[in-house]
């Protein structure tokens, strides 16, 4: 059982390499890199969103989003906004003239993903979906029992 795991393991780093590999390729005339492009699509489709909630969609930790946005910011890409009901909270979003550069990342990401997908049968697209909710699940068991 050891030796499959490990397989698990190597097989999603390598699909997670040849992803962010494609989508670099891809995307790489627009002068953003490919978390950089994760950044600004999760924030075209929450419209705004404090680091936190930008850190859970994303997956990522707060210290790592933040960086990225502290150099987005520098860029002028985004902003932060301090909130109406508590100043102590603030959110991000994008600047204006960003919005439509967003629009644009957002749609090519999906265009990609939905290409690759599209060359799968019904059959095999429906595996993929299932074993990933599997391991998904086995994953999220995993932190449960390590919680108790």
């Amino acid at each position: 059982m050891y030796k499959e795991g490990i397989k698990v393991a190597r097989l999603l780093k390598s699909i997670n390499k040849r992803l962010h590999k494609n989508i670099s390729e891809r995307f790489n005339d627009c002068g953003f890199t490919v978390p950089q492009i994760m950044v600004v699509a999760t924030l075209f489709k929450n419209k705004k969103m404090k680091i936190s909630e930008l850190s859970k969609a994303m997956q990522l930790s707060n210290s790592t989003v933040s960086a990225m946005i502290n150099g987005l910011e520098n860029r002028n890409v985004i902003r932060r906004v301090k909130s109406d009901k508590d100043r102590r909270v603030t959110y991000i979003e994008l600047e204006d003239g960003y919005k439509k550069i967003a629009e644009q990342l957002y749609e090519e990401v999906e265009i990609y993903l939905q290409n690759i997908i599209e060359k799968a049968t019904d059959e095999k697209v429906e595996s993929i979906i299932i074993g990933l909710k599997n391991l998904q699940e086995l994953l999220e068991n995993q932190d449960i029992i390590h919680s108790l």
